[in-house]
């Protein structure tokens, strides 16, 4: 192995050797009220320590947010006119599950 190669690798080993980033998760489901799941509805985060995190629903309406540091978080879910949040605090390396009933009394037109 060349010199160059050796160092690119010892620092891809140090990379592979870091410990993963841990922290909390929200796992949840988005539904109408009539109890069917919002599909493809688009689910954000804000609070204490929120990065830009977004995600859409699965067809069973389901989602995951993963990598969470601690604190208090609103989830929120929208699509197509209808919207819904739900308040959860985050421990670390906790999952956390919330449901969350989308509603058009609750969609602010922000889509």
């Amino acid at each position: 192995m060349r010199p160059e190669d050796k160092s690119r690798s010892s620092g891809d080993d140090a990379e592979a050797t870091r410990p993963a980033a841990r922290g909390g998760s929200i796992r949840g489901l988005v539904k109408h009220r009539d109890g069917t799941p919002v599909r493809g509805a688009l689910v954000t985060i804000e609070g204490d320590a929120s990065a830009d995190i977004a995600q859409q629903t699965g067809d069973d309406g389901a989602f995951l947010l993963g990598n969470l540091a601690a604190g208090s978080y609103v989830v929120h879910a929208l699509s197509r006119g209808v919207a819904g949040r739900a308040s959860v605090a985050v421990n670390p390396d906790g999952e956390h599950h919330v449901e969350i009933t989308a509603d058009e009394g609750d969609a602010h037109g922000n889509e």
